[in-house]
């Protein structure tokens, strides 16, 4: 099965001949490598004023040692709890106050710099890949010349992302997570399509493309009369399919933040549309099944475990013991900024 373009197509060159391509190497070489290192540079721009930023503003609010005091006790052996023996939840990320766990189990630091450091290093993570995942989808789309990350430099310079990327809360993870999608969906739209060449496309079938139409080709290998094989057109136009672990990133919005159940929905619901066509029922049932596994498991084990459904959470700052008190000025010069000051004015 072939197929024909409807008018004859003069065919062109698509790169330069190999004395056009040596005799501007050497001229054009030092230039583009400075380019492609400043471009580079630029791109990580942001990035780099929100680390020195988050880092001169570092701070714990009251509520971060909550989720400080909940950490504690699973690295204890009490389970996700507030006091030992009382089922109730009190937090609101799941998802961040189990990697405060890991981190103090893994860091030698005190829990409260593993909560700054995690935060800053997740914010900015998040920032840097928006950032990438943004300038492939450009490239993707054939756009040249310098790109200049204007949206996210307008988002760094704002005091509270330079407050919230610490705090002891799950901003800095939050602003990591949408990060983190945003990178993986861009490097998704720019990933050439190999299903068209491997026959492979989620169990449909593809038409024998190993042969030109019987327009043949010209002397130099192009096809004549604009003829063109079923693969040099659908490794264009078909999206591959997404891979299990980026699904799987997708799906743990709700475990970031019950709220971000929302954007979790949203883009499950894009890619699953993006590549309708192109997969099978087994392709997406597998797909949805990788980003739900995660939160409904987590939600099956919170309904035994705290005998209800849904993130609840209690104001426990009453029941701060000494240890975790933020009232004290210790943990402020601690974990606050360089003044001692709870938190930046």
């Amino acid at each position: 099965m072939h197929i024909r373009m409807g008018t004859e197509v003069a065919a062109e060159p698509a790169f330069a001949t190999q004395d056009d391509s040596s005799a501007e190497a050497g001229a054009g070489s030092s230039w583009s490598s400075w380019s492609s290192l400043g471009q580079k540079a630029l791109l990580a721009l942001p990035a780099l004023i929100l680390l020195e930023r988050a880092w001169d503003r570092r701070w714990m609010t009251d509520d971060g040692f909550i989720n400080l005091r909940v950490a504690r006790m699973i690295v204890d052996g009490h389970g996700p709890v507030f006091n030992v023996g009382e089922r109730v939840e009190v937090t609101t990320s799941t998802l961040w106050v189990w990697m405060l766990a890991v981190g103090d189990v893994l860091l030698p630091l005190r829990m409260e710099w593993v909560a700054v450091v995690l935060g800053i290093a997740c914010a900015v993570g998040g920032v840097l890949g928006a950032t990438l995942g943004a300038a492939r989808l450009q490239r993707s789309l054939g756009v040249t010349g310098t790109l200049v990350p204007a949206g996210a430099l307008i988002l760094v310079v704002l005091s509270p992302m330079w407050d919230f990327s610490t705090s002891g809360l799950e901003g800095g993870l939050t602003f990591g997570w949408l990060g983190l999608c945003a990178y993986l969906l861009g490097r998704w739209a720019d990933t050439p399509d190999t299903a068209a060449t491997s026959g492979f496309n989620d169990g449909h079938d593809r038409a024998d493309t190993s042969t030109l139409d019987s327009g043949g080709t010209d002397a130099d290998g192009t096809p004549a009369n604009g003829a063109y094989s079923i693969a040099a057109v659908t490794a264009t136009t078909i999206p591959p399919a997404l891979g299990i672990l980026p699904a799987v990133v997708l799906g743990l919005g709700p475990l970031v933040r019950p709220d971000l159940v929302l954007v979790s929905a949203v883009l499950i619901v894009g890619v699953l549309a993006a590549q309708w066509t192109t997969s099978s029922w087994a392709g997406r049932l597998k797909f949805v099944a990788a980003a739900l596994a995660l939160p409904v498991g987590y939600e099956i084990f919170r309904m035994g475990y705290y005998g209800g459904t849904g993130a609840r959470r209690m104001t426990a700052l009453g029941h701060l013991t000494q240890r975790h008190n933020p009232t004290r000025r210790s943990a402020r010069i601690d974990c606050g900024s360089a003044t001692g000051s709870p938190r930046p004015s």
